[in-house]
């Protein structure tokens, strides 16, 4: 038989115990409220609701969106919130960077997501991250969260793209001229999607 604890050891266990608790629920509590989510470069500068937007076949398009600045910053982000709205599944959605030289980040219905970027007189893009299925990518009509990080270098840019605050990719490309677009695709028939919201944060002083 083993001998008694003594309650000198009871009572340290005890404290112990709620000690660890107390630290558990504190870091439950700073998870749920975001502490420990990834930030956006620098402030908020502005917030639009793009709207709907609607391909009646397969195909792509574009909808260039007004820069909240006269020239980017060395340091920003841009932030879509979008969801599949009706019409094909097999499609997707995104945010694009850049004018002639263009890095698109989409995510797909169905779970999927890419990043490639284009450059104009090609005919081809040029995938950095191929159409795959990612765990983060919330399937059918909910709402995604594509979210680009962007630093200046000095002939390059560094962009970070994260979906629904999950790393996704990350990379060096060519420095592209400003500009920012929703991209809608669809390969087969009829889609609608809603872009909900589209925030901007710079960095003004480093």
């Amino acid at each position: 038989m083993m001998p008694p604890t003594p309650p000198a050891i009871r009572r340290a266990l005890r404290l112990a115990t709620a000690l660890l608790l107390v630290v558990a629920a504190t870091l439950i509590a700073l998870i749920v409220a975001g502490v420990f989510d990834p930030q956006p470069a620098g402030s908020p500068v502005q917030r639009t609701s793009p709207g709907p937007l609607a391909l009646e076949s397969g195909g792509e398009m574009l909808a260039r969106q007004p820069l909240p600045w006269p020239s980017p910053p060395t340091r920003y982000s841009v932030r879509l919130t979008a969801a599949h709205a009706a019409g094909a599944t097999d499609s997707a959605y995104g945010l694009a960077l850049g004018d002639g030289v263009t890095l698109t980040v989409a995510v797909s219905p169905l779970g999927e997501a890419a990043v490639w970027q284009t450059i104009a007189g090609d005919d081809e893009p040029r995938y950095l991250m191929p159409w795959q299925p990612w765990p983060h990518v919330r399937p059918g009509i909910a709402a995604n969260e594509i979210w680009l990080d962007v630093r200046k270098l000095d002939d390059m840019a560094r962009v970070t793209a994260r979906i629904n605050r999950e790393l996704l990719w990350e990379g060096e490309v060519e420095q592209m001229y400003p500009g920012v677009a929703l991209w809608l695709g669809s390969f087969g028939s009829r889609v609608s999607v809603d872009f909900q919201t589209l925030d901007w944060f710079a960095v003004t002083e480093e």
